[in-house]
């Protein structure tokens, strides 16, 4: 009888570890998932305030860009931009009050271009941030914000990742 109770004294006594030794392999794991599930919380956050950032720079062009160049008593808007460089500047400081949460959006990752209904602004942003004579009522107005979203696990794991996502909006609102 003495030697099974010490057998199976031994038994338990070589198994106590195992727990510890289960745990250390399962916690770097479980941490990096966890982490991946924040970052990409983080990463849909920075979406949804970027594209909100483009709705409210649309919806500001979408007021100002027919008044642009209007002076005295041809100008009857609230706001009428003397160019379309500053009608440009009026836009991006309206995306960077809906920005706050991913700080501020560099005045060359915002564009807008005007253009008909009917038809889509240019792939390429070469020739965007003039609205020329497509500034009438009954067009459109389409404005585009880039950011560039910094993942925490790219931090760590540069070397499998990309390190960092671009991430693009438009928004296109109709000219009244």
């Amino acid at each position: 009888m003495t030697k099974l109770s010490a057998a199976a004294t031994t038994s338990r006594r070589d198994r106590r570890g195992q727990g510890l030794v289960e745990f250390a392999l399962v916690l770097p794991v479980f941490l990096l998932i966890l982490l991946a599930i924040f970052d990409s919380g983080k990463g849909v956050y920075s979406y949804n305030t970027l594209a909100q950032a483009a709705r409210e720079g649309a919806r500001l062009a979408a007021v100002e860009t027919t008044w642009v160049g209007a002076t005295g008593a041809n100008c009857t808007a609230p706001v009428c931009p003397a160019t379309t460089a500053v009608l440009r500047a009026h836009i991006v400081t309206a995306a960077n009050r809906m920005a706050v949460a991913i700080g501020p959006i560099p005045s060359a990752s915002v564009f807008f271009h005007c253009h008909s209904a009917s038809t889509n602004p240019p792939a390429s942003v070469a020739s965007w941030n003039d609205c020329g004579s497509a500034n009438t009522i009954g067009n459109v107005v389409t404005v585009r914000v880039t950011y560039t979203y910094q993942p925490i696990i790219g931090t760590f794991f540069r070397w499998a990742t990309a390190g960092t996502l671009v991430m693009t909006t438009d928004t296109t609102m109709a000219l009244n």
